[in-house]
């Protein structure tokens, strides 16, 4: 087996039909909603996409539900004192279109450590807008 190396924004370094499992990791909701967009050719034809936005979760949801991904599953994943989310999902001809709810929350519930990510979220929402001090 051999690891080849590649330089270049997101998944333009890429071809269709290249990859089946695509990893985008570690960076913002909006940040992975332009690499998914710039290469929308190449992400459409992976057979699953792991997306873990660190920020504007709401934003990578809705883009995906927008644009016929349909997200199989969500897990909060807890790190020290960070909780991230970590969404698998594939692209699939008319998909459900979901209502703004489970745009902002997901379709599969939320479970311990996502409730956490949401609580930290808001709590992050007040403290920017003035609404609670520390």
């Amino acid at each position: 087996h051999c690891i080849e190396l590649r330089l270049g924004f997101g998944l333009e370094v890429l071809e269709p039909g290249e990859c089946s499992l695509i990893t985008v990791a570690g960076m913002g909701g909006l940040m992975i909603c332009d690499i998914l967009e710039r290469s929308e050719n190449v992400a459409r034809t992976a057979s699953q996409l792991i997306l873990q936005p660190n920020t504007c979760e709401y934003d990578l949801r809705k883009y995906l539900y927008e644009n016929g991904y349909v997200i199989e599953d969500e897990k909060g994943v807890r790190d020290g004192d960070h909780c991230y989310l970590a969404v698998s999902c594939h692209k699939e001809e008319n998909s459900e279109k979901l209502d703004e709810y489970k745009k902002a929350v997901g379709d599969n519930g939320i479970n311990q450590i996502a409730n956490e990510l949401l609580m930290k979220k808001l709590l992050d929402f007040l403290r920017q807008n003035n609404t609670i001090k520390e």
